[in-house]
């Protein structure tokens, strides 16, 4: 069995709702059955090691802080529609402190998706690069704080990001605390969720 570490920020409940709504009235992702979040750090994972993960962010010494959301977002060769954080050095500072002290106990190893992915040419350089590095895509320099909403392949994606944005309407000029990092593990086959924790910023 194949486990993945997800290491990410919930959302307050009046978001959760709106994007909730949003994700259901899109095409489904692999994940679509997830809550809304943000993701800090995703890897693959050996199962026992899920405890010193927990004790390593634990040592975490970090001030809460606000973010807020910046507009609709589309990849328009995959049709991905996300809903992007405004940049933000506190959570870059935040994303880069849990990878360094993650990373390590990843001990090399690469979820099995993206090794399937690496072989279909899906990367570009950087991404292989920072894949074989820290096990993830999306990482430092390409860190991209979203909340994924869901795929639409429609002919006229301004039309629907137009749609979307007035959704989100009430919780756009919005920010929330972050307070507490939480951190699951999955397994990979199926993205069931095997495990849950949450720690507190101090």
């Amino acid at each position: 069995m194949n486990y993945q570490l997800g290491i990410y920020l919930l959302l307050p409940k009046e978001w959760e709702e709106v994007i909730g709504k949003i994700k259901k009235s899109l095409l489904p992702l692999s994940s679509s059955h997830t809550i809304p979040h943000i993701s800090l750090y995703i890897c693959a994972i050996n199962k026992e090691d899920f405890d010193s993960v927990c004790s390593k962010l634990k040592q975490i010494q970090f001030k809460p802080f606000s973010i807020s959301f910046e507009k609709i977002m589309v990849e328009k060769d995959k049709m991905y529609y996300h809903l992007a954080i405004k940049v933000d050095n506190k959570l870059n500072k935040l994303h880069e402190e849990i990878v360094d002290l993650i990373n390590p106990i990843r001990d090399g190893l690469i979820r099995q998706k993206d090794t399937v992915r690496l072989k279909e040419g899906y990367f570009s350089q950087k991404q292989i690069e920072s894949i074989n590095k820290y096990g993830y895509y999306m990482v430092k320099d390409l860190f991209n704080p979203h909340i994924t909403l869901g795929i639409c392949k429609t002919k006229d994606s301004n039309k629907l990001i137009d749609e979307l944005t007035k959704k989100i309407s009430n919780i756009k000029s919005k920010s929330f605390e972050v307070k507490e990092i939480t951190v699951g593990l999955f397994r990979e086959e199926d993205d069931t969720k095997v495990i849950e924790k949450t720690i507190r910023l101090d």
